[in-house]
């Protein structure tokens, strides 16, 4: 798929998932990672912005 002309928004709080046992306390790193592997699949960063809060607890992605 071209990815070229899609544009991406991720955002995570950083503290995402503190007070979690579940998969959900490693969000963060994971969307960390998400991020990268965007840019791999074909993603133009100017279409890719990800954004984070140190004090946040949400996780989004918005296609746009």
């Amino acid at each position: 798929m071209n990815r070229q002309n899609h544009q991406l928004y991720i955002y995570v709080g950083e503290l995402e998932g503190i007070y979690k046992e579940t998969i959900q306390k490693h969000m963060v790193d994971y969307t960390k990672k998400a991020h990268l592997e965007f840019i791999k699949e074909g993603y133009l960063e100017p279409n890719l912005l990800f954004a984070s809060d140190p004090k946040g607890t949400e996780f989004n992605v918005k296609t746009i």
